[in-house]
């Protein structure tokens, strides 16, 4: 669809509107007007038998009121961005001005399987071969006995993929691969060396096939602390890409690139002016959506772990972009290098350095852009293939999270030294406070080069309406917390109503007089449900140009958010506790058994079992007091609940259950050892569909009146 626009004279991207913004915020603003008389009916309504409880369900719908409308208003306004490739700019861009650029792939541990397709489509880009450079960044190269360095067996193996992947294009084979080793070293005279990401220094082994570009392979050679992911990235930047390189895409190690990938994310950072292509100096990156080709091998097609994540990589982007506060996800992204160094560069101390990266720039000013879509998917890597390791990742992310909230909130006294003062945080600190400054005193912005033409631009970004914006845009991330506690609040609520067979509130439904009895009746509950639920339906339209929709992407995300609920919180607990202390909590817990890990999963079965059983407790106990007279007294029975009030607690149960489901059936098959994990989300939906006439022929024979003969 990119290639098949028309684009006007120097745009690089055209944005098309979502054709259902204006109903989503029409609906947003009438659950707005509406939640006053909504919570005022819930106070006024508590039932004085269980008033506590009543409370407690008051309180609860206030902070979800909150919740719900800023993450309605982060998706206020959605649009779809088009790219211009950089072939088909106007006026000309020719090839052999295009700019310089380095493609950065990160290793570790990683299998080097995981890497050949990303490596042969990296080389093979719609891009003049001397023009850009494929890095590929090993953490994994060397371990250290003593201060000697020694090559591991998968560092090994990561050189002979190389050359076997690259020998594969050239007819002479092996022979046809110039090889060349060469290191760097600490250099005590250059201040931009760092020395504390590579005390060793690195080695570089470069391979050189005529008609590719050029393949290097960076084997940092590490120090006590390893710094992660950020110091094998601070080490690319500071001490081995040449510094005149304006753009750099960074992929994991399982994310192969289209062919076209250079060609559409650069245009966004690009301006045209003095008559030539150059970088626009407002626009610090731009980020990709990740796709999965081994989902439906592994997980089947129902994606019962929302590994696809569309609302996360796909939806909620569409609205950030209209803002310029696209997230940087730590993969599937293209920077402007000047703008990563003006924020001192990655973000130390924070687990996941991604999210924290990118929204120290948008604090100096800098903008981002969000290229993909349901028809444009730049990038396809591998999800994870078991629930240890897929709850490992979404904990790891929420450990960043809280970590990045402290991190901006910096409250003295409760943080661990490394946690507050990590290496070149005072520089960040201090940058920020710069720029605040100079801002206050009205000055005109400095420019951080002499080509930078965006300063100007920036500042207009650091007002305190774009200071909201921003806080807003992150709220979910930093404030996660509040939402991960929502599940397991509505869990313990619709126990609760369960046993007691009632909701914590009154319905009132006396007949309406005239207009203004509305907002005082449950039909004012009822009408603000259907806002905030459309609202929710308009906010998903994204499924209308995506046909790849086996389950719908808001079934998935309200799964994901039940089913990953206890996991996040741990992560959330233990982000903390690192930041308090400096180290990483371990729990003393059983363990894991076999591939299911019972301190992941376990709470989740457990939760899900509870709940069943206790439905069919309460069920039992209402029947056997209805037919025998002799149920027990402390579970609802015919006597105090109506069996209509009955059955509407059994249907919030059966949401609960129907919404904690596809995650918790893979934890079933851990826990079964019945592998793999497609198989039990087929075996439920087709054994009901090959026992429905059964149910039909039973309902019919408790119906049919009886014939006696």
């Amino acid at each position: 669809r990119e290639s098949m626009k028309s684009f006007p004279h120097a745009a690089t991207s055209m944005v098309e509107p979502y054709r259902t913004n204006g109903v989503y915020k029409f609906l947003t603003l009438l659950g707005l007007f509406l939640a006053p008389f909504y919570l005022v009916y819930l106070w006024s309504n508590r039932r004085s038998d269980i008033k506590s409880f009543s409370s407690f369900f008051f309180v609860g719908e206030i902070i979800n009121f909150v919740l719900g409308l800023l993450s309605r208003l982060m998706m206020w306004h959605r649009q779809q961005r088009h790219m211009c490739r950089l072939d088909a700019l106007s006026p000309p861009f020719p090839r052999e001005q295009w700019p310089r650029v380095h493609i950065w792939c990160t290793h570790y541990t990683e299998p080097p399987a995981d890497l050949v397709d990303t490596l042969r489509q990296s080389v093979q880009l719609d891009y003049p071969p001397e023009s850009y450079v494929v890095t590929i960044l090993d953490d994994g190269y060397y371990k250290t006995k003593g201060e000697v360095y020694e090559k591991t067996q998968i560092g090994q193996q990561m050189e002979d993929m190389i050359g076997e992947t690259l020998a594969a294009f050239t007819q002479l084979g092996h022979a046809g691969i110039k090889k060349t080793w060469r290191e760097v070293c600490p250099d005590e005279r250059s201040r931009s060396y760092r020395h504390e990401v590579a005390p060793g220094g690195s080695s570089i082994i470069e391979f050189q096939v005529e008609g590719l570009p050029l393949v290097r392979f960076v084997c940092r050679k590490k120090g006590p602390d390893s710094f992660s992911k950020t110091g094998n990235l601070e080490n690319a930047l500071w001490n081995i890409m040449e510094d005149d390189v304006n753009f750099m895409v960074l992929l994991d190690a399982d994310m192969a690139p289209r062919s076209d990938v250079l060609q559409l994310l650069l245009p966004t950072m690009l301006q045209y002016r003095d008559s030539e292509w150059k970088p626009d100096w407002r626009t610090a990156f731009a980020s990709s959506p990740q796709d999965f080709k081994n989902i439906e091998h592994v997980w089947g097609a129902s994606d019962p772990m929302n590994q696809k994540n569309k609302y996360f990589w796909q939806i909620l982007p569409t609205a950030l972009d209209s803002l310029g506060l696209v997230h940087f996800w730590g993969t599937n992204v293209a920077f402007f290098v000047p703008a990563l160094k003006d924020v001192a560069g990655f973000v130390y101390a924070c687990i996941t350095e991604d999210t924290a990266t990118g929204a120290q720039m948008h604090r100096l000013g800098w903008s981002s852009s969000f290229v993909g879509g349901a028809s444009l998917s730049l990038f396809t890597g591998l999800c994870k293939e078991n629930v240890e390791e897929t709850f490992h990742q979404r904990k790891r992310w929420c450990q960043g999270n809280i970590q990045h909230y402290l991190m901006e909130l910096d409250p003295p006294l409760v943080l661990a030294d490394d946690f507050r003062h990590p290496p070149y945080r005072h520089e960040l600190r201090r940058r920020l406070q710069d720029v605040k400054d100079q801002d206050r005193s009205k000055r005109a912005p400095e420019p951080i080069s002499p080509e930078d033409v965006g300063a100007e631009s920036r500042r207009s970004r650091r007002s305190w309406k774009w200071k909201v914006l921003r806080e807003l845009a992150y709220f979910p991330c930093k404030n996660a917390f509040w939402y991960h506690l929502q599940p397991i609040y509505y869990y313990s609520i619709a126990l609760a109503i369960l046993y007691m067979g009632q909701p914590p509130f009154l319905i009132d439904s006396r007949p309406i007089v005239n207009p203004l009895d509305f907002f005082s009746r449950f039909h004012v509950v009822l009408a603000y449900w259907l806002a905030n639920s459309l609202a929710n339906f308009f906010g998903y339209s994204y499924i209308l140009d995506d046909p790849n929709n086996p389950n719908s992407p808001l079934w998935r995300t309200q799964q994901e958010h039940w089913g990953y609920a206890w996991i996040r919180l741990v992560g959330l607990v233990e982000g903390l506790w690192s930041a308090r202390t400096g180290k990483q909590p371990r729990w003393a817990v059983v363990g894991a058994a076999g591939r299911f890990n019972v301190f992941y999963e376990l709470p989740n079965a457990v939760a899900f079992v509870t709940m069943a059983m206790s439905m069919a407790v309460v069920v039992a106990n209402y029947c056997i007091a209805a037919g025998f007279g002799c149920g027990s007294e402390l579970l609802p029975g015919p006597s105090t609940v109506p069996a209509s009030d009955l059955v509407g607690c059994l249907l919030a149960c059966f949401c609960v259950l129907f919404l904690m489901w596809p995650v918790t059936s893979c934890i079933f098959v851990d826990l079964l050892r019945i592998p793999p994990y497609y198989r039990l989300g087929s075996i439920v939906p087709t054994l009901l569909a090959a026992t429905l006439q059964v149910g039909i022929g039973f309902a019919l024979f408790n119906a049919a009146p009886r014939v006696n003969k």
